[in-house]
């Protein structure tokens, strides 16, 4: 009604009156008018912006009023994004990142996380941003490292022009030794988990030193750090030239301790990390030694029937390649109850899930004192199903000829159809 009846001229006229100075509570008016698309083109048509922007370097008060009313017109309106970036907004709002006000800092943070979405204003948040890792301000650090943590987990091209901006070193340095975690540690750890996807940034984050800080942040008390060390590592063990730094480092025990933590997001991403470990000689003999046979079967059960949970698959694989090895590493897998699990992932599992505990079951009936308990687990109609599919066809076939000395299991196997 407000906007209907000419309101917005008025409190913008308000903005610009020099000799009466801003008016506070036209600010805040024009905020809460801007929860509309209607009304930001409107608000930002009648000349509003340029004074806001001035504002942002007014009193404590003033400045907060006119963050949060930039906030609030630059939200999901491109038009307004790209005048902001034109109006000199961003070296103004991320100066405020810094602030002795908490809600400053929010408002500030969110222009500029609307600012960045189109592209062609991206790469000057971006820069800013980066600019802000190296001063002396520890709220200002952290929020510019939060906010660089949500724009890279928002996108691959916005990991792209953060990585160009030159992020990652600064980003490493605020990781420190690993220890002690603070939040800024906590969002350096997340943006750097997000850029550590794409192997320029693996090659990067490890030249810089990122490794060892991250292998110690895994022991982390904070579930939020903890889980953000576990995704980082999962990242960059795929990569040859991390993969014997983080052994180097203990990573491996440290992983094989998070696979029974409570934290499944962590637990999920360490199996991830060693899967990708797994090219190492001694990665099988550390997670046997250090208990992550069992580790990973409960680990299984525990993310069975989770909407939404991950790790199935490097789960499944790890216990494929142990279940081939020769010694105690079959009995621990079946006297601990993995065999069920597997069954259940050749039934309701990823195609590279089912691949993979095909695998499992076709090592673990290698030894036919086991071939018995994965018939009564109910395998057999699983592995019959996977012959038609070309991922687990393979593994299936393999299992079910171990299968198929057993007299007892041949009629269960005809019943089937395998023929």
């Amino acid at each position: 009604v407000v906007a209907e009846e000419g309101g917005i001229p008025p409190l913008v006229e308000l903005l610009k009156d020099e000799a009466v100075g801003p008016h506070e509570n036209a600010t805040r008016a024009l905020w809460h008018l801007s929860t509309t698309r209607e009304n930001q083109l409107a608000i930002a048509a009648e000349g509003c912006l340029p004074p806001l922007v001035a504002n942002l370097s007014a009193e404590l008060d003033r400045a907060k009023w006119a963050a949060a009313a930039l906030k609030a017109l630059s939200t999901d309106c491109s038009e307004n994004q790209l005048a902001l970036a034109r109006v000199g907004a961003i070296p103004q709002l991320a100066v405020l990142l810094g602030s002795e006000s908490d809600e400053t800092q929010l408002y500030a943070q969110g222009a500029l996380l609307n600012i960045a979405v189109p592209q062609e204003s991206r790469t000057a948040v971006v820069n800013s941003l980066v600019s802000l890792l190296e001063v002396r301000n520890a709220a200002a650090q952290m929020k510019a490292a939060e906010s660089l943590a949500l724009l890279a987990a928002r996108s691959a091209e916005n990991r792209t022009v953060i990585a160009q901006a030159g992020a990652i070193m600064p980003l490493v340095r605020l990781l420190g030794d690993g220890r002690n975690v603070s939040t800024s540690q906590v969002h350096a750890a997340a943006a750097l988990g997000d850029l550590a996807r794409s192997g320029e940034s693996k090659q990067a984050i490890v030249q810089a030193g990122g490794v060892g800080p991250f292998v110690a942040m895994l022991l982390s008390h904070g579930e939020e750090a903890q889980t953000r060390a576990a995704i980082a590592v999962c990242h960059l063990a795929a990569s040859t030239s991390a993969q014997q730094l983080i052994a180097d480092a203990d990573g491996i025990i440290h992983l094989v301790k998070l696979l029974s933590g409570s934290n499944l997001t962590a637990a999920t991403h360490a199996a991830g990390a060693l899967w990708h470990l797994e090219s190492l000689a001694s990665t099988k003999a550390v997670i046997v030694s250090a208990g992550g046979i069992a580790a990973l079967v409960d680990l299984l059960g525990r993310i069975e029937g989770v909407e939404g949970a991950s790790g199935q698959d490097a789960i499944a694989a790890l216990l494929a390649d142990l279940a081939r090895e020769r010694g105690s590493a079959k009995a621990s897998i079946v006297h601990r109850g993995g065999i069920p699990h597997l069954v259940h992932l050749l039934e309701k599992g990823s195609p590279v899930a089912q691949k993979h505990a095909s695998c499992a079951i076709w090592g673990l009936t290698t030894e036919p004192v086991y071939q018995k308990a994965v018939i009564e687990a109910g395998a057999v109609p699983f592995l019959v199903k996977l012959l038609s599919d070309q991922k687990a066809q393979g593994y299936a076939a393999a299992a079910l000829n171990n299968l198929a000395h057993d007299a007892g299991a041949r009629s269960k196997l005809m019943e089937c159809g395998v023929v």
